[in-house]
């Protein structure tokens, strides 16, 4: 699944962008089908891999996050709205948790 001929034929054949090849990335054909890849490139030499925190609680907290953005896409909130109510969710399943003394 992660070589890149595989990862070539996904993208060319079924239309997928979730690749992890940076030369399917950075290839001619991955440009011509994808504009403004040059941007995810540039993205992938400055991301840090590890910037998930290493606690138990973080899937709850990536859920949190992720239904509040869901939440605007689908039009049923605004998106400082939702930060601030996510916020909220986020410290108290954090306090629970005991990070705040």
């Amino acid at each position: 699944m992660t070589s890149q001929d595989v990862q070539m034929r996904t993208m060319l054949v079924g239309h997928r962008t979730g690749l992890t090849s940076k030369s399917v990335l950075g290839s001619e054909e991955f440009r011509g089908t994808y504009p403004g890849v040059s941007v995810i490139l540039r993205a992938l030499e400055l991301a840090n891999p590890e910037y998930m925190p290493h606690i138990p609680e973080y899937p709850e907290v990536c859920e949190i996050i992720g239904t509040q953005i869901s939440r605007v896409v689908a039009g049923q909130i605004g998106a400082e709205a939702a930060m601030k109510k996510a916020s909220e969710q986020i410290y108290r399943v954090l306090d629970l948790a005991g990070y705040y003394e």
